[in-house]
């Protein structure tokens, strides 16, 4: 109740347990002068209370015999309203708009179990939607948006020894591996001592790349995983805790469970295939630098054969890449004057397909379908210089008794 028109700022709670036939104030913790205008149960932990007052929110863990402030990055402003959604508390303000106080899962793995100072712990995941959208940048004058995928929180002793945070899908199959350690910045995981937050966008490894790598309006992006069952391991050195969670289809989505699980299938096998053809790409790329560098120091007469071999097996190789990859494009302009190849019209399917949470068209299963048999159809004539051309190559360079090591005269 309040009594605030009547200049009486006094905060008034109670409580009964007899429907009120008897009531008690519960006020204890709230300063004399702010004055109450909501409170709130917590609807999954008991006792736990919530209150907005005319200066700021207060939280109760002992059905409000004491109350504590719970102000966090809050402003200290009116608070008119409260309500509970999932794991969120959603506050109404009176001048700083709504704000919402995500993952209260881990205010309730607290409450039911302090974590100590020096203990490896990774929280509860209240079960995620995956949908799309991004955080934005925090500002000053707008709120950011809870990031799309996977939050995750946990707690570090010490910072001496590497962390590393898996995720695994309902099969026991590995999806990711975050690392303190890690060299690529995409699998990096910072982390202090005492509480950290990870975000995980939800999404599997991306396809790999090679050094000078274009593409017009085509993703490397690995599938962002489908609605089901998954698990979190965080490591420390011989230490490791677990912790299970689930990703829900949006439910604003017109498609099915099955339709998004449909879409993944697609895109994962495409990023498959672009992952084989690149990772082919850099290969015949290293093995025609060192057929350069091996001709370029032999000499012309006495290694004739050898040079010519390695100009042959260069020119296969060359034919390919140039299937697989437009080999003229030196900056994102060069799409205008050279045409796309296979590799990049693949890229730009999965562009396509992963708009939106629907399963692929048969018009895209088509497309993909033939463009993945004509990049098959090259690798398939890389293995054979892998299998035949190659070991025949190094056979002939021993045959002829050429120095790996030497010196331009």
């Amino acid at each position: 109740m309040t009594r605030y028109k009547h200049g009486d700022y006094t905060p008034y709670l109670y409580y009964t347990s007899n429907y009120g036939e008897s009531w008690e104030l519960i006020t204890n913790g709230i300063p004399e002068e702010h004055f109450t205008r909501v409170i709130r149960a917590d609807k999954n932990v008991k006792n736990l209370l919530y209150c907005g007052t005319e200066f700021g929110m207060y939280i109760s863990t002992d059905k409000g015999k004491n109350w504590k402030p719970f102000q966090l990055n809050l402003p200290k402003v009116p608070i008119t309203d409260l309500a509970l959604k999932d794991n969120d508390l959603i506050v109404a303000t009176q001048g700083r708009s709504f704000w919402i106080l995500d993952d209260l899962n881990i205010l309730w793995d607290e409450l039911a179990r302090p974590t100590k100072v020096d203990e490896l712990r990774l929280y509860s995941v209240t079960p995620t939607v995956g949908y799309g959208g991004g955080s934005g940048n925090t500002s000053v004058s707008a709120g950011t948006n809870h990031p799309a995928g996977v939050r995750l929180f946990f707690n570090v002793p010490d910072t001496k020894q590497p962390v590393q945070l898996r995720f695994i899908d309902d099969s026991g199959k590995m999806i990711r591996t975050f690392n303190s350690k890690a060299s690529e910045e995409s699998n990096k995981l910072t982390f202090e001592k005492g509480m950290n937050i990870f975000n995980w966008n939800s999404r599997y490894e991306k396809a790999d790349k090679f050094d000078g790598l274009l593409m017009w309006w085509g993703t490397l992006e690995g599938p962002t995983a489908p609605p089901g069952n998954y698990k979190a391991r965080l490591i420390v050195g011989e230490d490791s805790v677990e912790t299970n969670f689930e990703i829900l289809l949006d439910p604003r989505s017109e498609g099915t469970a099955e339709d998004r699980q449909a879409q993944f299938d697609f895109l994962l096998e495409i990023r498959n295939k672009l992952d084989e053809t690149h990772d082919a790409i850099r290969h015949m790329r290293e093995v025609k630098s060192q057929i350069a560098a091996l001709n370029g120091r032999l000499d012309q007469k006495q290694y004739a054969v050898v040079i010519a071999e390695g100009k042959r097996l260069d020119s296969l190789m060359t034919e390919i890449e140039s299937v697989l990859y437009q080999t003229k494009l030196q900056s994102n302009q060069d799409m205008l004057n050279y045409p796309i190849k296979l590799n990049n019209k693949l890229a730009h399917v999965a562009s396509l397909a992963s708009m939106g949470i629907y399963r692929p068209t048969e018009q895209m299963i088509g497309v993909k379908n033939d463009i993945t048999a004509q990049i098959n159809l090259e690798l398939k004539k890389w293995q054979g210089i892998q299998n035949n051309d190659l070991p025949a190559y190094n056979e002939l360079i021993r045959n002829e008794k050429v120095n790996v090591i030497g010196i331009n005269e």
